[in-house]
């Protein structure tokens, strides 16, 4: 029989240490029973959708479209499956603002342009998968409707990983004109939206070490350092940015880049560049050399910048 506490009554039940330690043994218990119960039952169920079929009917239901292919929720190769699109992701999310920070120092390469096609076709194929083959948990219960899935997926993740698998930025630069350069590459910042959906993921990750025995503290901190330094990465290359885009490159071309002809401060083109930003004050107080630097050393201090003064604001 079951009863109904309040939440007093149950605290005071809870307060002593056997008490705690039955109930909490009691309710494990149960609960485990329950959960290997319904796993078997919904695994037997998919796998053998003629059975799926006669007990709907026999109960009164219509039968309904399943299939014996779905990938449940708590499956070891969704997890597998996930874990290469964090992945991805963390990639995407380190390399995009990077480029678009630095692009006039450096062209993409050819293995930089093959890594995008391949996390791309990921997107692509994680679509399928979650519009056909993924089950999926709604209130409590284990949805393995194919129709039902296909509607969920529509209703509330079509459209943002749409927008996030489909190239908009290489679609864009073969129909939009040159002048449009720096809109074109800022549709590749929406392949970021891919990130926030991966943050299951690492949860995920920490349970199954958790169950295995792990302890997660050192974990919990290497998580909370690499988001920290993750963020200075993305306001070190705004800030360096900021100082590119507020001159134009265009005018700078045909001045001496090489460093050995000083103007005032710095070599010419990187005097035209870099004028009356945060740069200036670099080449000034003798951090980056009078050519301005290559893209390492801009880099560099971009993100020595950006760190410490995240941190203070942080702590």
């Amino acid at each position: 029989e079951f009863y109904v506490l309040s939440q007093d009554d149950f605290k005071e039940i809870v307060e002593s240490a056997d008490e705690r330690l039955s109930v909490q043994n009691s309710v494990q218990h149960y609960v485990n029973q329950k959960k290997s119960r319904y796993q078997k039952m919904a695994r037997n169920l998919t796998l053998r959708p003629k059975c799926e079929r006669l007990l709907k009917q026999k109960m009164g239901e219509k039968p309904r479209l399943s299939s014996m292919n779905l990938i449940l929720p708590d499956s070891k190769l969704l997890l597998l499956w996930d874990t290469v699109l964090l992945s991805s992701c963390s990639f995407i999310a380190w390399a995009i603002p990077f480029r678009l920070a630095f692009q006039s120092e450096m062209e993409m390469s050819h293995f930089d342009f093959v890594i995008d096609l391949v996390i791309d076709s990921f997107f692509l194929f994680d679509m399928v998968l979650h519009f056909r083959f993924i089950a999926f948990i709604q209130n409590g219960k284990l949805v393995t409707d194919i129709n039902k899935i296909k509607r969920h997926y529509k209703a509330h993740k079509l459209r943002l990983d749409l927008i996030a698998a489909v190239p908009l930025d290489t679609i864009a630069r073969l129909v939009l004109p040159s002048r449009f350069a720096n809109f074109v590459d800022s549709l590749k910042l929406l392949k970021l939206i891919r990130l926030g959906r991966q943050f299951h993921t690492v949860d995920r990750l920490f349970r199954e070490l958790l169950d295995r025995g792990f302890n997660l503290a050192p974990l919990r901190l290497v998580e909370f350092l690499s988001g920290v330094v993750l963020i200075a990465h993305w306001a070190g290359c705004g800030f360096y940015a900021v100082a590119r885009w507020k001159n134009r490159y265009q005018e700078c071309a045909g001045k001496e880049s090489s460093g050995l002809e000083i103007s005032k401060w710095a070599s010419h083109h990187a005097e035209c560049l870099w004028s009356d930003t945060w740069i200036e004050r670099q080449i000034r107080k003798g951090k980056l050399p009078t050519s301005g630097g290559a893209t390492l050393q801009l880099y560099i201090r971009s993100f020595n910048w950006a760190l410490p003064t995240l941190v203070v604001v942080v702590i």
